[in-house]
């Protein structure tokens, strides 16, 4: 009896094996078809290329605004920028426009951008402005209305996407079995661990060119005459990635900086770390403005850049989790103190070789004990560092006028 059910559930999961491959590849004929139909309108599209960069978050604009800086000085692109409002995770709605609006605007006054003014509060009218390409942010489409998700946005122009984040694990194939990369035309990956991982089917691509975000990162050696630090915790505790030092530290600062007044201090949280805290339940709406408002009276800054690496100009030391912040941190010269706890799945190459030329405190005591070390000049590991940053620098010159490049020769294929 054994032997049969053993054998039933052998054949019975060998059937849903079947099914997923039979529906995946049904799923690729589909995509391929809408990609040869854009290919086909493409045909007829002479120059300037229409680029549409759906935009939400401005803490990570960083990673596309390069590309999107290259084409506004160039005849042969057309940008566009699709800004979305803010979506709150606690309360799974849309807010109304506000930071997210001002700051497009105002770093780029003279800049085509669409709103759901001219869109509808759905979005459903994008399809109308005839664009050849579309940037995603995020590959996360919970934040976005559906209009704008990738399953509706390929039967009309070429999805596109640069990282939100820069990947520092080895993930597995699984993390792009999603919707949003099942619609996705082109990934342009941001290390080559990433572009040998994911391998999409048919006619969809995926190319390491270099990230976009580092092609103008140099490498400055600081010195430590006064610490100006830096901590950029995780938003969420799940292991995965090693968690958040959020909690653990959240109210140590503000003795640090008691005792240290002449020490610069600058707190950047993930955008979502205090959401996070409110919809898991870890902290309360009310606690979360009491704990800024007692950060603030210490003397500690929330970082107001929204791009990272005007900050990172004016820090020496960054304490962090893991966090794609790391790699330009590191690239342009900060010394990061490093206090994730070990990850669940195993650091790239990159990040591992990153991680071996930081310090890295366990608790918060070794924080402290790291900060009085760095005071006093004492710094072992500053040629070690100093030697991998110029060599991973070096990989990444100018990756974003290459994605034009990219661009220009997909649409000239077309024709």
């Amino acid at each position: 009896m054994f032997r049969l059910i053993k054998k039933i559930r052998k054949i019975r999961s060998s059937l849903i094996e079947q099914n997923l491959v039979k529906k995946a590849e049904k799923e690729t004929e589909k995509i391929d078809f809408l990609i040869q139909k854009l290919n086909q309108k493409q045909c007829k599209t002479d120059l300037p290329i229409k680029v549409g960069f759906i935009v939400q978050l401005p803490e990570i604009w960083d990673k596309e605004a390069p590309v999107f800086e290259r084409m506004l000085i160039s005849q042969q692109f057309d940008p566009w920028l699709i800004v979305v409002p803010a979506y709150n995770t606690a309360s799974k709605k849309f807010e109304k426009y506000s930071s997210e609006l001002d700051y497009f605007k105002k770093t780029y006054p003279t800049a085509h951008i669409l709103t759901s003014a001219e869109l509808s509060n759905s979005f459903t009218k994008l399809k109308n402005y005839y664009f050849d390409y579309i940037f995603y942010q995020r590959c996360w489409e919970l934040y976005l209305p559906k209009a704008l998700n990738t399953n509706q946005v390929i039967k009309y122009a070429k999805t596109c996407y640069i990282p939100y984040e820069y990947h520092n694990f080895q993930n597995s194939k699984t993390y792009y079995k999603t919707r949003f990369f099942s619609n996705l035309y082109i990934l342009f990956s941001c290390n080559k661990q990433q572009n040998d991982t994911y391998s999409p089917p048919g006619e969809r691509k995926s190319v390491f060119l270099g990230c976009p975000s580092l092609s103008k990162i140099t490498y400055t050696t600081r010195d430590f005459s006064r610490l100006r630090i830096l901590w950029t915790p995780r938003w969420e505790t799940n292991p995965r990635y090693g968690g958040t030092s959020f909690f653990d530290y959240k109210d140590r600062w503000i003795p640090y900086k008691q005792a240290h007044p002449e020490d610069e201090i600058i707190f950047r949280p993930h955008p979502l770390t205090f959401e996070q805290a409110v919809s898991t339940k870890q902290m309360t709406n009310k606690e979360v403005d009491e704990y800024k408002r007692r950060i603030k009276e210490a003397g500690i800054h929330f970082d107001s850049n929204a791009r990272v690496d005007i900050t990172l100009d004016n820090i020496n030391i960054m304490v962090t989790d893991y966090t794609s912040v790391i790699i330009n941190a590191f690239l342009k010269g900060v010394v990061l103190i490093h206090c994730s706890k070990s990850p669940l799945i195993a650091p790239n190459e990159i990040l591992q070789s990153i991680i071996n030329c930081s310090y890295h405190a366990q608790n918060w005591n070794e924080v402290e004990k790291l900060l009085d070390q760095l005071r006093n000049g004492n710094d072992p590991l500053r040629e070690k560092r100093e030697k991998l940053a110029n060599a991973l620098n070096d990989k990444n010159t100018d990756s974003d006028l290459a994605v034009l490049e990219f661009l220009i020769n997909d649409m000239q294929q077309n024709k």
